[in-house]
């Protein structure tokens, strides 16, 4: 069976949240035993990263973390089964996620914001403008038009906004 797990459940195993914390722990149970295919929506990558190294304090513990939650949960098959472009974004040309990406746009940050060198504000904001420069990139190519995210965004404010737009 295929599985795609929630953001909150790999979170309250990853923070130890109660009262879900022994619930979110079976998941990864099930994921490690390779009962079920586990999968984690690249979305939920980028979520779970950023509230794991808020809460580790650390943005090296928070990596670290990531790399072992990608080798249980899946995250990279599912794309290459729909044959989907997989464009990662990465520091370390020999990780699981450029060995299974397509394209592989190195990114590297040397400093943080911080006096501490920790709190991966500048990764965050190098990130974000590179996947701002992807999915324009992505419309311009493809031709992507706003009716076709009010069609699949209907309940979002952006989606609602197109469609009564077009009423």
């Amino acid at each position: 069976m295929r599985i795609l797990v929630d953001t909150n459940v790999i979170i309250d195993a990853l923070t130890g949240r109660e009262p879900f914390r022994k619930a979110a722990e079976q998941i990864f149970l099930i994921a490690a035993n390779r009962t079920e295919d586990l999968f984690i929506t690249a979305s939920s990558a980028t979520d779970i990263y950023y509230l794991i190294r808020k809460h580790l304090h650390s943005t090296e513990k928070a990596k670290n973390a990531m790399q072992k939650l990608f080798e249980l949960f899946s995250i990279l098959d599912i794309f290459r089964t729909k044959k989907v472009t997989v464009i990662g974004v990465t520091e370390n040309l020999s990780s699981p996620l450029a060995a299974k990406s397509h394209i592989v746009l190195p990114m590297k940050v040397t400093s943080e914001t911080d006096r501490y060198n920790s709190q991966g504000t500048s990764s965050f904001i190098a990130l974000a403008a590179v996947f701002d420069a992807l999915q324009t990139a992505v419309i311009e190519e493809t031709g992507y038009q706003n009716e076709q995210f009010a069609l699949i965004h209907p309940g979002g404010a952006v989606g609602k906004r197109l469609n009564n737009r077009n009423i």
